[in-house]
């Protein structure tokens, strides 16, 4: 029942998407065909339990990094890293918010259907976005380690709600600038020249 909702769903989204464009209302349009695409990729990523394959490999991959940058850390579970501290271990679960699952699904929405961009730049930018995010993720995991691993566990909660966010989100920011803002204004600038 839940599949036949949301194929239904798809293709009055799609339609409405669809006419939005049509009609040249670009602000609408957008703004309905990021969110829209957002939901559908978190949808299918829960659906088919790709948010807790994208979590367990960035949690490995995190782990990895840790060890290599000498933090005792070892993996329980399968969503978790055990962080040494100065007070014993201490638990770090990875779960979808972690997973930058959202971020990555409002990037490709965001990309794919920018009007004012071709299909190959579409294409380049995608791909550079998509890594950018994910990189910045593992980065903001591995940060949030190393607090908890050199400052003890009274951190956690600092290090991950706010000196985490902070990095993450400062990060998305700077990379959105480059990827969308910049070629934007690329663009404007062309336009201007030409008249």
């Amino acid at each position: 029942m839940k599949s036949a909702w949301f194929f239904v769903c798809l293709i009055f989204y799609a339609l409405l998407v669809w006419e939005l464009r049509k009609r040249r209302l670009w602000l609408p349009y957008y703004t309905l065909a990021v969110f829209g695409l957002t939901f559908i990729l978190v949808f299918l990523a829960r659906e088919t339990h790709f948010d807790t394959i994208l979590s367990f490999w960035e949690m490995n991959q995190s782990n990895f990094l840790a060890r290599w940058l000498k933090i005792s850390t070892k993996v329980v579970g399968s969503g978790s890293i055990a962080i040494k501290n100065t007070d014993g271990w201490s638990i770090l679960s990875i779960g979808l918010e972690c997973s930058a699952l959202l971020e990555l699904s409002i990037f490709a929405g965001l990309i794919l259907f920018y009007p004012a961009f071709e299909r190959a730049k579409k294409i380049t930018l995608l791909i550079a976005g998509l890594l950018g995010t994910y990189l910045i993720n593992l980065l903001r995991i591995l940060l949030i380690i190393a607090l908890i691993a050199f400052c003890g566990p009274t951190l956690i909660f600092v290090a991950h709600a706010i000196i985490g966010r902070l990095f993450f989100f400062t990060a998305i920011v700077v990379l959105y600038w480059y990827l969308i803002t910049l070629p934007t204004l690329d663009l404007v600038g062309e336009e201007v020249r030409a008249r």
